[in-house]
């Protein structure tokens, strides 16, 4: 596979293991004093996120024709889903930091799930996008795996240097160079369906061979020839 073909795949499930990694540890910190202790949020985020982002991924799944029909759609959704955390977290933690611990937890699985569910849309959307190149599958899984292990690092590295906000902001950076390759694969779809759709002239089959024999068209008789040819005759 060319490389201008095989960089926004790869582009494409790195950027989801950076974003999804880098989301989670951001709102795990900030929910941490939300709820008063770090087992708390924790447990929280983990058990959310994983549990939305797996019902979010059956809804799409990996078939061909809704992956190419609703990827703008579902693109268009994550991108807001993702948004409304970051507005309305430090607002929840204002006004509901003197609620009890139960209705705390309530309150932060309702924060996010919606950007949980949108995010757990993006792995199966991607593999319907480049569903013809099953032979790297495998390769866009381990690609997702390494990044996602190394932003689980570097964004509790991120976090203390340049502050939660802008780690979550790097994130949502992430999948927006998500949507970027997906209109990336739309326009490469569209020229090789235009190379395949473009009709072949007869000079392009090539120049003709020396000592070839040509081949002529048949030639239609009419009824009236061999009658013609017995009257010369005679």
């Amino acid at each position: 596979m060319p490389l201008s073909t095989l960089t926004p795949p790869v582009t494409y499930f790195c950027a989801i293991g950076i974003g999804f990694m880098l989301i989670e540890i951001s709102q795990m910190q900030r929910l941490m004093v939300f709820l008063g202790h770090p087992v708390y949020g924790l447990s929280v985020v983990l058990f959310t996120i994983l549990l939305f982002g797996g019902i979010g991924s059956t809804t799409v799944g990996a078939r061909s024709p809704a992956a190419g029909r609703d990827r703008g759609r579902n693109c268009r959704a994550a991108g807001d889903a993702r948004d409304w955390p970051a507005c309305l977290t430090p607002v929840l933690t204002i006004w509901a930091r003197s609620e009890t611990t139960a209705m705390r937890i309530v309150l932060s699985m309702l924060l996010l799930a919606p950007p949980a569910f949108c995010m757990g849309m993006m792995f199966p959307l991607g593999l319907g996008i480049w569903r013809r190149a099953t032979a790297l599958h495998p390769f866009f899984w381990s690609a997702n795996g390494i990044t996602s292990m190394l932003a689980s690092v570097l964004g509790m590295a991120l976090s203390i240097e340049f502050g939660i906000a802008k780690t979550y902001a790097l994130g949502v950076g992430a999948y927006a160079v998500c949507a970027l390759m997906i209109v990336v694969a739309g326009r490469q779809t569209s020229r090789v369906r235009l190379f395949a759709a473009r009709p072949v002239s007869p000079d392009a089959a090539g120049p003709a061979v020396a000592g070839a024999p040509s081949i002529q068209p048949a030639r239609s008789v009419s009824p009236a020839m061999p009658a013609r040819a017995n009257e010369a005759a005679e």
